[in-house]
């Protein structure tokens, strides 16, 4: 599970800094596969593994009815992420949900001060 917890961690900071690059469509996959990871973490604690989006979304659906429609208000954005460009307001819009479904993990929100170290490493390497 705590794989789970670092996947979603990762791809949200990816995310974050995508999204300071103002590549929102390389965030908006991102923030989304960190949602995915959220949705993995919660439905592993039930014992609950999907292979893929279709039984992620029916698994919600049947027990997490608030991460279901949070994820599944967010999927065409996802999706149209490579066939159109997305814009700020929808990244912004993205990244409010996706805190809302960490909070409903009980999954720390990564902080700015995380996203900073993160990129500092990075450079050092």
């Amino acid at each position: 599970m705590g794989d789970f917890i670092r996947k979603a961690r990762s791809y949200y900071i990816a995310g974050e800094i995508a999204e300071r690059n103002r590549d929102f469509d390389v965030a908006s996959s991102n923030y989304f596969k960190s949602l995915a990871a959220i949705n993995d973490f919660v439905l592993s604690k039930e014992g609950l593994f999907p292979k893929d989006h279709n039984e992620r979304f029916n698994m919600l659906k049947e027990k997490f009815q608030e991460l279901y429609r949070i994820t599944s208000s967010l999927f065409l954005t996802y999706r149209r992420a490579y066939t159109s460009d997305i814009s700020k307001e929808e990244i912004s819009v993205l990244k409010e949900k996706i805190k809302g479904a960490f909070e409903n993990a009980r999954i720390a929100i990564p902080t700015d001060f995380e996203v900073e170290k993160y990129i500092k490493e990075a450079h050092k390497g």
